[in-house]
């Protein structure tokens, strides 16, 4: 699965973190028009070509995006967070907007990755732990509530007591069942 992460108008990175002009709207083909075939960042529309290689971190209401490369693909070395990959040309797929992928590094990558945006209280709920427990340490703070600190989840309650906004916390949460919730509470209180 080769991945692309874009802003919520469609246009992923550049180099320079400014933005492309390039648009990636799903069932078009796009093509970049300063293609270098050398295994260097510029010169061609870079991607993900599976879940662990390296993606910047995705704009809050920006899109996942599942590709297709079109000619040469260039595999580029990054020396923190997995390679990078370019292509002259992408077809993009589709949008990817749920955790249900079969392969568990996928769904990971995809909790870890999916914009904020699209991050929904329900989630916490996917039947994948770590699908649970990424989505509780980044689920918008407007979206947490003290009664997340009940959830069935061990990890999930210590992720939400630590982001819980301090306006929600109690001391009345010092007496809360489990110890790690108790402890971050105390932390914060």
């Amino acid at each position: 699965m080769n991945l692309k992460i874009v802003d919520e108008n469609w246009k992923g990175p550049t180099k320079f973190g400014q933005l492309s002009p390039l648009v990636y709207l799903v069932g078009t083909s796009v093509e970049a028009p300063d293609w270098n075939p050398e295994p260097v960042c510029g010169g061609g529309i870079h991607f993900a070509a599976k879940a662990g290689d390296w993606m910047p971190d995705p704009p809050a209401n920006g899109h996942l995006i599942e590709i297709e490369p079109i000619g040469q693909v260039v595999r580029i070395v990054v020396r923190i967070g997995g390679d990078k990959y370019k292509a002259p040309a992408i077809k993009v797929l589709r949008e990817i907007r749920d955790l249900d992928h079969q392969d568990p590094e996928v769904r990971s990558r995809v909790a870890n990755r999916l914009p904020e945006g699209l991050l929904t209280a329900a989630m916490m709920d996917h039947p994948d732990a770590d699908v649970r427990w990424r989505v509780a340490g980044r689920l918008p703070e407007g979206l947490l509530t003290a009664a997340m600190m009940d959830h069935p989840d061990a990890e999930v309650r210590w992720r939400v007591a630590d982001r819980l906004p301090k306006g929600l916390l109690t001391a009345a949460m010092m007496d809360h069942p489990d110890a790690d919730v108790r402890r971050c509470v105390a932390n914060r209180l």
